[in-house]
């Protein structure tokens, strides 16, 4: 939970003043999370009807709106989004290149795609791209040559960054 509260914290330093699109956005934490960071608009889709009946529960912002979709084919126009974030869900989707390709056409071109995956070299060492994780629910872990591989079929610019435990 801290792990992707501090992803949350890391994306939302990049949403002031913009839209947003967050998806999968599950139970929509980070989604508040960008509306209170002072984004413009927030797109927060997820194709769970469980997790959007969680995200709707509380009162949120009128900036903020939630809508159940397929990350594959969303409700927005090209061009719609100025920041699109994808937290720890890239792993999930048995379609990762149609993915990136509607994350792509949802982009504006000046644009930033912020995606987090789990390393599968940390994660699952010694393991394929096609073998399945250890996380049932994963379809798929990258290690960090495979995920710049996918990412530079799509954007012409990538920064990695790690995430790592704070050591007393």
């Amino acid at each position: 939970r801290h792990e992707h509260l501090a992803r949350y914290h890391f994306a939302s330093k990049f949403v002031r003043d913009k839209k947003v699109v967050d998806s999968p956005c599950g139970e929509g934490a980070g989604s508040r999370l960008f509306a209170e960071s002072g984004a413009k608009v927030i797109e927060g889709f997820d194709i769970s009807e469980e997790a959007l009946l969680e995200a709707q529960k509380d009162n949120h912002p009128p900036n903020l709106r939630f809508s159940r979709q397929s990350c594959l084919k969303l409700p927005l126009h090209d061009s719609f989004a100025d920041v699109y974030i994808c937290l720890e869900s890239i792993e999930h989707i048995r379609e990762d290149a149609l993915f990136l390709k509607e994350v792509v056409r949802v982009l504006d071109s000046a644009g930033i795609f912020i995606c987090s995956t789990p390393n599968r070299d940390l994660t699952n060492p010694g393991t394929r791209l096609v073998d399945q994780p250890c996380n049932p629910f994963h379809v798929r872990e990258y290690n960090q040559e495979e995920f710049l591989g996918l990412l530079g079929r799509f954007f012409r610019q990538i920064k990695l960054f790690g995430q790592n435990p704070c050591r007393e």
